[in-house]
């Protein structure tokens, strides 16, 4: 049988299902994670209370300052309080990286050079080190005037919840209009002129 790793295995989802080809992949750890946070200065993010005591940074709501281990556990948790999900969970992570490329655009390119010195080793990919020059080659001029957005697929009104039988077990999942999400994630995907 041919097994496919984690970065391959998305890759052939993202095409099979919305007809999406990815260019490049980069994966970070939990450990990595922690420490580009902290190589980066930490981050300082609006929480709600329930997010606050959650990841034990305080009790109400407030900017608070997170550092690698704060923002790991800001990222990965679905269970601030009661109604809390998967989709407010990709909501922080959204929410932290464009924070973090928010901080990029006011550095200096002498700071950004030695952070993506310290950074780069810890990150696994695909790309060669002759593509990440030239990525960063191309990238980093248009990074101060950058503008990011966030998107979800699936998007709102585009899925519901359905109860169905899964080896015996009744379980909830999500349906969504594939046709309206492969096509957001097509213009997504296309590069803007």
């Amino acid at each position: 049988p041919y097994l496919l790793g984690g970065m391959e295995l998305l890759d052939e989802t993202l095409k099979l299902n919305f007809g999406v080809e990815v260019d490049y992949n980069v994966e970070v750890g939990f450990e990595a994670f922690k420490s580009v946070i902290d190589v980066m200065g930490g981050a300082d993010l609006e929480l709600t209370a329930d997010e606050a005591r959650h990841i034990q940074v305080g009790s109400g709501a407030g900017t608070y300052h997170l550092d690698g281990e704060a923002a790991l556990e800001y990222a990965r948790t679905r269970h601030a309080n009661a109604g809390d999900n998967d989709f407010n969970r990709t909501n922080r992570q959204r929410k932290l990286i464009t924070h973090l490329l928010n901080k990029c655009k006011t550095m200096s390119l002498p700071d950004l050079h030695n952070i993506l010195k310290e950074i780069l080793p810890l990150v696994i990919t695909d790309m060669t080190n002759e593509e990440i020059t030239q990525c960063a080659l191309e990238l980093l001029p248009m990074l101060v005037d950058l503008k990011i957005v966030s998107n979800q697929v699936p998007a709102e009104g585009t899925y519901w919840f359905d109860m169905i039988d899964i080896i015996g077990v009744e379980s909830s999942v999500i349906i969504c209009d594939l046709e309206k999400n492969t096509e957001l994630l097509r213009q997504i995907a296309e590069p803007q002129g």
